[in-house]
């Protein structure tokens, strides 16, 4: 299949993905309930075991060492004082994460995730990741709080690591969205000139809660996070966007 093709099969399962992904989210806070939190508390040990045998030294990963036990790793997004430090997991599909851990264990909680349709290397101009809101400010519970300008101006730039690179990613918009979101996502990559883009941004800007510092420009590449607002099972998405920046080694 091209990637033409799966974009175009990415856009079709984008709503039911989108609400698969709040749906579970809320049934991982009723598992959460029954069992006395223990889906989030297993994933949480399984995550913090991978943060201790990954990372070799602040920013440094033992790549070899997690691609050879997590073969779906295709990167690390990192921002631990804005409460997220996961791995990036990418399937052929955008389901099986969903509600498995990196190992392929079975959990609610499941992994924060790539676009199928992605490419794992970054070289698109939108790149997708997903991950539930489970609450208890774990995964992407926390994306939520850039509805705010203070929290914002506290946590601008996360970390995103790959086997051959890291980059910077520096958020400037965050927003709303409901189920339809999926086509205006992947039209800033379908932008045929600078002037799509433009306007694209532009039109991401006058619906965003927050304004960054630093705003894009057309033709860099940007992050989009997508989670659900709430643990409501009916949730909107929360969509959190940042401009990748390749850093020196």
């Amino acid at each position: 299949m091209s990637r033409t093709e799966r974009r175009s099969s990415a856009k079709r399962v984008f709503l039911a993905l989108a609400f698969v992904l709040c749906l579970t989210g809320a049934a991982a806070l009723g598992l959460m309930a029954w069992f006395q939190w223990r889906p989030l508390a297993r994933a949480e040990a399984a995550y913090e075991a991978m943060r201790q045998t990954g990372r070799t030294s602040g920013e440094e990963m033992d790549w070899a060492g997690l691609q050879g036990q997590y073969p779906g790793i295709v990167g690390w997004l990192s921002a631990p004082d804005a409460g997220i430090d996961y791995p990036v997991m990418q399937g052929a599909d955008n389901s099986y994460y969903l509600t498995h851990l990196p190992d392929g264990s079975y959990n609610a909680v499941g992994s924060v995730f790539m676009d199928a349709a992605n490419a794992p290397r970054l070289t698109d101009p939108m790149t997708i990741l997903y991950g539930h809101h489970v609450g208890g400010g774990k995964m992407f519970s926390p994306l939520v709080k850039y509805r705010s300008e203070e929290f914002l101006a506290r946590h601008p730039v996360m970390t995103y690591l790959t086997p051959e690179k890291t980059y910077s990613v520096e958020i400037f918009a965050a927003h709303e969205a409901d189920g339809n979101e999926s086509a205006f996502l992947w039209a800033y990559s379908a932008a045929e000139t600078p002037e799509d883009a433009a306007h694209w941004l532009a039109r991401l800007a006058a619906r965003s809660d927050i304004s960054g510092e630093i705003q894009p420009q057309p033709g860099q590449r940007l992050l989009a996070l997508v989670t659900c607002s709430s643990l409501g099972e009916n949730a909107p998405r929360y969509i959190v966007y940042g401009i990748l920046k390749e850093q020196p080694k």
